[in-house]
């Protein structure tokens, strides 16, 4: 009996993922839970395992295929089972084509579409990263001709259609010299997608505070462990706690409350940004916290996050503080209902009562979905977190007594 392998879950947030490279061959030996592919989303590599042992008898995509979660990616069976496999792709492909967005090998079997079969009127169906590439590049989708079932457009067709053209215009003796055009790959072109859909459909308000955190930074200056980051990730956590209709997400027409701080922390790396999850972070002491966050930071930088450290984040802290940034305004990662962003720390001048002193001060930003709550909800939370910032007493609320 053919056994069927699907696309692995990537996280509630991820809804697809690319085949980056198959590691076995059609009719090669499988053993259980033995890696068999690839894929990679925006944020991690994952592998594919087999689901038990027999033979590869047939993959349905190709690298560089978009492939939805739960997707059928290849078949599994006995070694005389190959005729049966052939039978259950072709069904699959005279199915739903969003269950296979590359093609079988023609080696394997024939398949029963052509690249391109769609009536004249019908609109071209194609990846999202497809689009994308497609509109940054101004190139009509319904020029490309699809190499998927159906006439299915995915990345690679589009970036032939575009070599076509850049061809044709050094052909025709138009001038190209001094532009290089680098498409859009991998996690930057995932991120584009996923940003410009949040842009598109999150009607986000921007609330914005300065905050004294004099007290604070002196706290800190007997205390070499301990960044001013860590606070802000403490007090960003309790105040998440305390205010419980900002941890959250808006998803299926219903914001749903998570009675668990999952914070998420911004991580700058190469080519992108990731957003790993510290769950449970209103119930860490701060020495735990910061542990937390020099351990999922190091994973993230040497490109070892597993899906379950970017799973289930109820709300994101990110800072440009350190490349001198006053203020800017996050985009929120969905179905998030918000997301913080902090500047540097600077030491001005200001009035308090009647005389002019110096302080250190920083600029809080805070983004959240206007469908979710309204501006007194975000000034409230705002305010909190202002408040535990500036007050090291009051970071160690509500949860817990000691910070250390």
């Amino acid at each position: 009996m053919v056994v069927k392998v699907g696309m692995p879950n990537l996280g509630h947030t991820m809804e697809q993922g690319t085949l980056q490279e198959w590691l076995k061959k059609i009719g090669e030996s499988v053993a259980a839970d033995e890696p068999i592919g690839v894929v990679e989303t925006d944020k991690v590599a994952v592998e594919i395992v087999a689901p038990g042992d027999g033979v590869l008898l047939q993959t349905l995509c190709k690298p560089g295929d978009e492939v939805p979660v739960g997707a059928t990616v290849a078949i599994i069976g006995n070694a005389g089972e190959s005729d049966e496999a052939a039978r259950v792709a072709v069904s699959l492909r005279e199915g739903d084509v969003a269950e296979v967005t590359g093609e079988v090998p023609e080696t394997d079997y024939r398949p029963v579409t052509t690249p391109n079969e769609r009536t004249k009127d019908e609109p071209p169906r194609a990846s999202p990263a497809a689009r994308a590439m497609a509109r940054q590049h101004g190139l009509d989708l319904a020029t490309v001709v699809g190499t998927g079932p159906r006439g299915f457009v995915n990345k690679e067709d589009v970036k032939r259609a575009i070599e076509d053209e850049n061809h044709a215009a050094l052909d025709s003796g138009k001038e190209t010299s001094g532009i290089e055009a680098i498409p859009l790959s991998g996690m930057r072109e995932r991120i584009a997608v996923r940003m410009s859909s949040a842009w598109r459909e999150i009607p986000m308000v921007t609330l914005i505070s300065e905050v004294d955190v004099t007290t604070t930074r002196a706290w800190l200056g007997d205390r070499p462990n301990v960044g001013f980051n860590d606070l802000l990730l403490a007090a960003t956590a309790r105040s998440l706690h305390a205010c419980p209709y900002m941890n959250a997400w808006l998803k299926d027409g219903a914001v749903h409350r998570v009675d668990r701080v999952n914070l998420c922390v911004a991580v700058n790396v190469e080519n992108g940004l990731l957003t790993p999850v510290i769950s449970g972070a209103d119930e860490l002491s701060l020495g735990q916290l910061h542990e937390a966050v020099v351990r999922i930071a190091a994973l993230a930088r040497d490109n070892a996050l597993e899906p379950v450290h970017l799973a289930d984040g109820t709300f994101t802290v990110t800072s440009l503080g350190r490349w001198g940034v006053d203020v800017f305004a996050p985009i929120i990662n969905p179905p998030q209902v918000g997301i913080l962003g902090a500047g540097r720390l600077r030491r001005e001048p200001r009035v308090l009562g009647d005389e002019i002193r110096v302080r250190d001060v920083v600029n809080l930003s805070l983004v959240f979905d206007h469908r979710a709550l309204d501006g007194a909800a975000g000034a409230d939370f705002l305010a909190d977190v202002g408040k535990r910032l500036s007050d090291v007493d009051a970071l160690a609320e509500p949860n817990d007594r000691s910070i250390d």
